[in-house]
């Protein structure tokens, strides 16, 4: 008739275990990003100097 198994499946995660992780995950990145790139900002007087550095790549 019906085989009885003696392996135990994993529950899967809750759909809302996962989505808390991955906003979680998200904040820490965004985090992350903004103390590398944006904490310290460019002075306001350099920004004509600056942008043209960057564009004419000197």
């Amino acid at each position: 008739m019906f085989k009885l198994t003696t392996s135990h499946r994993q529950r899967p995660r809750s759909l809302k275990r996962e989505i808390v992780l991955a906003l979680v995950l998200k904040l820490v990145l965004l985090f992350a990003i903004w103390s590398l790139w944006f904490d310290n900002p460019m002075p306001r007087e350099q920004w004509a100097e600056n942008t043209a550095r960057i564009i004419l790549n000197r």
